[in-house]
């Protein structure tokens, strides 16, 4: 019942007698729906032991034949009525799953009792429930006299409802709950998984678990797959061998129960969407697509040529690339979402893989004609990583200079304790007085750093530090983390004062690229084409990621020299994903006997710390900025 009659028989409970037109105004209503309703109101009502009589000259009355079961009629009513969802959130949830499950056009008026909202209140919801589900492929039908209706593919209706069940939708789970199927399902994969040697992440197992209920509820109410002869046939071909197999045994595992699955669409969908989220061998791959070989072999030269990294000779690196990107390659054609739970992690942790991994979507991105979305950059970072851990270049040694009162002996033996200290890190010491610092021949002796034990203030070109005589714990724990960390000088080859931008306005992301190429065509050779390669990378995805810092570049390596330039924003401006308030515009020079692998993993870390880029915006101070990228990585 809805909630227009369930108000009528409130107000008729609470005194003798109610005119129509005392309903009406009272309910917001005209005086004919109020006649029309207990019409109707006294079809149903009368089974439950009451009835609503009209009294000549009084209105309307409610006779209680039969008080229990009338009472116990009202509150299974007001139960019904109280699972209704309330806010424009939960009303939105609820209708994408009413409407997923209708097979036909539902009126508005009947969702406007169903929820007990307003007209406007509902076509308000229902321009979200249409937002949300565009995500998916999928619209809402609109038809005069017939009602709305969810049109799209049902593999792109099953893929919604998956999202919604695996992001804690309330009523999907609540459904859950309930269904013992759902247990027999986890067995029978479990068992199978194992014969099998399939192997998948926790993560993706629930995932599957979840998508076979869905497609067991979703054929046996009559939403079939709808595969195309061409589409049957290229997912043959891209099914991994072993796979139709796999799903063969585990309908017979499932039993005539789940018969309404052994139909050749719907084995080829669970097919298709297992051997997008895990491999049947963890250690090899049976068979690499040729183009999914090539593409890893694109992506390492593109990051050997473009960032001067070579991980091309790795070989355990290419192996878990083949088993990664073969199933990644069936996720990217066949839109089959995957997240990655350690995400934000990997992004803080490991700043140089991620960076690498992003740079190398650029291409994955290209070759799809699809944005590769950030879990996917990080499960690609993970793999990286590792291969850096195993190329673990040395940290380059550095040259410093000892300022003391006087270059005595108690100078030497000054650095003498230094060396002893230090000795892992240092190529070279020198020392030095006080009154000859200034002359000292830093460029040439290429000093990294200046320690003194003096108070005296040096204009000097190095960074310049405060030491005792006799170094404690705490201080040899602070000087090797400077020493470990991203070479002050190796950054100075990259940024350039006059390409730092300490006041931009921008009304938003274009206006703020646009002035950025201006300001820097005017102070670096740049080619005809810089802005649109650095636009055409923007199309491929988001060049920020999570903070308030973007790093947008070209979409591939097209000046002879690094060009950075930073521009600190007057107010943020919308980068896609996040507000962005930090633009590092950088171009890489196209000479590959560089060495980057500082620069980058330097500034990667700095765009991932929301707290150093916080200080940038409050400072904007050039040499604080350096001071932040060369600091110690956590």
């Amino acid at each position: 019942m809805d909630s227009l009659s369930l108000s009528i028989i409130e107000l008729l409970n609470q005194k003798d007698s109610f005119t129509s037109e005392e309903i009406g105004k009272i309910l917001s209503v005209s005086e004919r729906t109020v006649r029309n309703r207990i019409k109707e109101i006294n079809i149903e009502i009368i089974q439950h032991g009451a009835l609503i009589n009209s009294l000549r000259g009084h209105g309307y009355h409610l006779e209680v034949i039969n008080s229990d079961s009338l009472t116990e009629w009202l509150k299974e009513q007001y139960d019904e009525k109280l699972n209704i969802p309330n806010s424009s959130e939960e009303r939105v949830n609820y209708l994408i799953d009413f409407l997923l499950e209708q097979k036909d056009y539902v009126y508005i008026d009947d969702l406007c009792d169903l929820l007990y909202v307003a007209r406007n209140t509902l076509s308000s919801d229902l321009k979200k429930v249409e937002q949300e589900i565009r995500k998916y492929g999928l619209s809402i039908d609109r038809r005069p006299n017939h009602g709305i209706m969810v049109t799209g593919r049902e593999v792109d209706k099953r893929l919604c409802i998956i999202d919604r069940i695996t992001h804690n939708n309330r009523f999907f789970l609540d459904k859950l709950k309930t269904e013992s199927v759902i247990m027999t399902i986890g067995d029978t994969l479990s068992r199978e998984f194992h014969r099998a040697k399939y192997k998948t992440s926790i993560e993706n197992y629930n995932v599957i678990r979840i998508l076979t209920y869905v497609a067991f509820i979703r054929a046996s109410g009559h939403f079939p797959i709808d595969y195309t002869e061409e589409e049957k046939n290229s997912l043959k071909e891209t099914l991994p061998e072993r796979m139709p197999e796999l799903i063969k045994r585990i309908l017979q595992d499932l039993g005539p129960d789940f018969r309404v699955l052994d139909d050749e669409n719907e084995k080829l969908y669970l097919a298709i969407q297992f051997a997008g989220r895990g491999n049947m061998d963890e250690d090899a791959v049976e068979v690499v697509p040729a183009d999914v070989e090539k593409l890893i072999e694109d992506m390492l030269e593109e990051v050997r040529k473009s960032l001067k990294i070579d991980l091309t000779g790795d070989f355990d690196l290419l192996m878990a690339l083949r088993s990664h990107m073969t199933a990644m390659d069936i996720r990217m054609r066949y839109m089959i979402p995957l997240e990655n739970p350690i995400l934000e992690t990997v992004r803080k942790k490991y700043s140089l893989a991620y960076a690498l991994a992003s740079f190398s979507c650029n291409y994955l991105s290209e070759h799809y004609g699809k944005i590769i979305s950030e879990d996917e950059i990080g499960y690609i970072a993970i793999i990286y990583e590792l291969a850096l851990e195993r190329k673990n270049r040395p940290v380059r040694k550095k040259n410093v200079v000892i300022v003391c009162a006087a270059g005595n002996s108690t100078s030497r033996f000054f650095a003498e304790k230094y060396r002893e200290a230090f000795g892992d890190y240092l190529e070279n010491l020198y020392e030095c007085s006080g009154k000859d610092i200034e002359q000292f021949d830093f460029e040439g002796k290429k000093i990294d750093y200046c320690f003194t034990t003096l108070d005296a203030d040096y204009i000097l070109p190095v960074p310049c530090y405060k030491i005792s005589l006799f170094p404690s714990e705490a201080e040899i724990r602070s000087f090797r983390n400077i020493f470990a960390s991203a070479d002050l000088s190796d950054l100075m080859s990259y940024y350039r004062r006059d390409l730092f931008l300490t006041h931009l306005h921008a009304k938003d992301k274009t206006d703020a690229l646009n002035k950025i190429i201006s300001f820097m065509s005017k102070r670096c050779e740049l080619p005809d084409d810089f802005s649109s390669l650095i636009f055409q990378r923007e199309k491929y995805g988001l060049t920020s990621f999570g903070t308030s810092a973007a790093t947008p570049h070209p979409v591939r390596t097209c000046t002879k020299d690094n060009y950075v330039c930073v521009a600190i924003l007057d107010e943020p401006v919308d980068w896609g994903n996040n507000d962005v308030q930090v633009i590092i515009l950088l171009s890489l020079s196209t000479d590959e006997t560089q060495d980057s692998r500082q620069f980058i993993q330097a500034t990667s870390r700095f765009i991932s710390n929301e707290e150093a880029i916080a200080k940038l915006i409050e400072t904007r101070d050039f040499d604080e900025f350096l001071k932040l990228l060369s600091a110690e990585k956590e």
